[in-house]
Parts: C-alpha cells; sequence; structure tokens
C-alpha cells in the first residue's frame, strides 16, 4: 500500500470516527423514539434528551458507539471501494469522467452490498442504545456480549439481521447522496483538473459547500424514508 493509499485510509478513518464522535448522542436520540413510538415513554426529543441526562448521565448518550467507532472507517472505506468498482462497471467508455445517472446507479448496486455488512453492526448498536438504566440493570454488558447472546437466543437470520430489508433499501438510497455530490462538484468546477488556480482553503470550503447541500439534498429526499424504519423491526433487548 503507497502512501497515498495509507492517508487515504488514514484519512477515512479518523474522519469516520470524528462524524461517529460528534453525531452518536443525536443517533441515540433517534433510535430511542423510533423504538418506543408514539405514546411510549418520551413525548418528543427534547424530553428524551432530558431523561437520558437526568437517569443515565451525559454518557447515556454515547451507548451503542463502541459498534461503529471500530467498524466506521472499514465501512466508508469498503463503501468507496464498491462504489467506485460499479461505477466503472456501468460506465460504456472507461476513459471517460461518469455521469451523475452512472454514479448513482452504481450507488444503489454498492449500497445493496454493504448493507450486508452494515446490519449486524447495526443490529448490536441500537440493542445497546434501547438499554435504560445503570450497567447492573441492563441485559447487554458490551458490543461483545451484546452479539454473542443475540445469536445464542435469536440466531444469525432472525436475530442479526432483522429488519435487514430496511436496511438494504436505506443504503441503496445512497444515490440520494453520490449523485447530487457529483452534480454540485461539477456545477463549483471541482471535478477532475478543473480546480487549478484555488488555494486549498478554497478548494476545502467549496467541498464542505458541495457536501453541505449535498446532505440537505440527501435528508429532504423521499427515498430516504426507509433509514426510519430500521428501529421498527428491531426489538428491545432480549
Amino acid at each position: 500500500m503507497g502512501d497515498g493509499q495509507w492517508r487515504s485510509f488514514v484519512g477515512g478513518t479518523s474522519s469516520g470516527a470524528a462524524l461517529v464522535i460528534a453525531g452518536h448522542p443525536f443517533d441515540t436520540i433517534k433510535v430511542r423514539l423510533q423504538t418506543e413510538g408514539k405514546g411510549g415513554r418520551f413525548t418528543g426529543a427534547w424530553d428524551c434528551l432530558r431523561q437520558t441526562m437526568s437517569k443515565e448521565g451525559f454518557f447515556g448518550l454515547y451507548k451503542g458507539v463502541l459498534p461503529p467507532l471500530l467498524f466506521a472507517g472499514f465501512i466508508n472505506s469498503t463503501l468507496f471501494g464498491m462504489q467506485s468498482m460499479a461505477v466503472n462497471a456501468i460506465k460504456n467508455d472507461k476513459s471517460r469522467k461518469p455521469t451523475v445517472t452512472e454514479t448513482m446507479k452504481g450507488a444503489v448496486v454498492s449500497g445493496f452490498a454493504i448493507s450486508f455488512i452494515v446490519q449486524p453492526i447495526e443490529a448490536v448498536k441500537a440493542r445497546l442504545q434501547v438499554q435504560y438504566g445503570a450497567k447492573n440493570e441492563v441485559k447487554y454488558h458490551g458490543m461483545v456480549d451484546c452479539f454473542r447472546k443475540v445469536v445464542s437466543n435469536l440466531g444469525i437470520r432472525h436475530g442479526l439481521y432483522r429488519g435487514w430489508t430496511m436496511t438494504a433499501l436505506c443504503r441503496m438510497s445512497n444515490y440520494a447522496y453520490f449523485g447530487p455530490y457529483e452534480f454540485f462538484r461539477s456545477k463549483f468546477g471541482m471535478t477532475s483538473g478543473s480546480s487549478e488556480g484555488r488555494s486549498i482553503l478554497q478548494s476545502m470550503g467549496i467541498t464542505v459547500l458541495c457536501g453541505s447541500l449535498t446532505g440537505v439534498c440527501y435528508w429532504f429526499s423521499f427515498t430516504t424514508h426507509p433509514c426510519h424504519l430500521p428501529s421498527f423491526f428491531r426489538p428491545l433487548p432480549r
């Protein structure tokens, strides 16, 4: 592995870890609200935050953080590798840059493939997130214990892969991310060979802007609705 590949790997792993650390509390609140449903123990996001902080402390928001923290870099690097291979397989002319449509088609394929890796990690994470109470009152004592008990009690298919269909649909909706990102990069002149003359800060700023606009497009796209459903298919800890 060359220096460039190592840098990409370390950069991807570090950025993935930073994303997990920053976003996991919000994910915990989301998963808890989805699992409880209407009429559950929480009246809304603020109530969920308040109760979690009051009863479980700040680190209650970080329950289940270890699985995504450990595997975020691997998942991201695998996803982008699959995306590149899928797009290259779809293109008719290998010498040209892929179109936005080809990029989106590749995202459907890569999203379906990565769902098989993501699902067990998400299953363990979600079960740890919806454990309420002190350490001596919960069923699962960490990632490994949760994995072992779920497989032992429910099996791989009905335990770790329960809700996989929704996870696959969610990951396949990545076309609503990869497509707009390539579109905005093209519009802002960030395609290969077209960004000469810009400073590093300018390039970084445009990249951040493209990513921000892409995130808005992704989350406002109706295609991401399946991403909200896997938690409904995962049972409370057992």
